[in-house]
């Protein structure tokens, strides 16, 4: 995850629970929740907490998951 101001970007977390490559990532609309879809065949859902992102639920699919996105209000999401 990248801080953008101006031209800068700056480093600041790497999320390493996916045991595979990520296909997709989604941040909630408040930006308070973040959502990876992988090829280990799990969508990873992290929680904002303070500064830092925190693994708060895993789904497990059958398949590797290509996509995902929250619906506007955030109360859904297409995976």
């Amino acid at each position: 995850i990248y801080k953008i101001k101006k031209r800068n970007f700056t480093l600041l977390q790497t999320l390493t629970e996916n045991r595979s490559y990520v296909n997709d990532v989604k941040f909630s609309n408040n930006g308070e929740i973040l959502a990876t879809a992988s090829a280990d065949k799990t969508v990873k859902f992290y929680k904002k907490e303070i500064s830092k992102y925190h693994l708060i639920k895993t789904m497990y699919f059958d398949e590797d998951v290509e996509s995902i996105d929250f619906s506007e209000d955030g109360n859904f999401i297409a995976i």
